[in-house]
């Protein structure tokens, strides 16, 4: 792999990663207003949603310290 296309995979995980922050915030809002109305059911749909935001953040963060790893290793 080039430096070239390593960049680019990079750069797409950097804003995979950028937009699962903003789909958390999101999220954590929903799950905030849920709790002042207490909603139960909207609410734990909501937790469950922050849940799988948060770990796709987690395994998009993974992968982009893999391929830094990588990119240190080439260098």
């Amino acid at each position: 792999m080039d430096y070239k296309e390593m960049k680019m995979i990079m750069r797409g995980k950097a804003r995979l990663a950028k937009g699962l922050v903003n789909l958390l915030k999101d999220d954590t809002e929903q799950i905030y207003n849920d709790v002042n109305t207490f909603d139960i059911i909207s609410l734990e749909e909501a937790i469950n949603d922050t849940k799988r935001t948060a770990q796709q953040l987690m395994d998009a963060t993974t992968d982009l310290e893999y391929y830094l790893y990588l990119a240190k290793k080439d260098a």
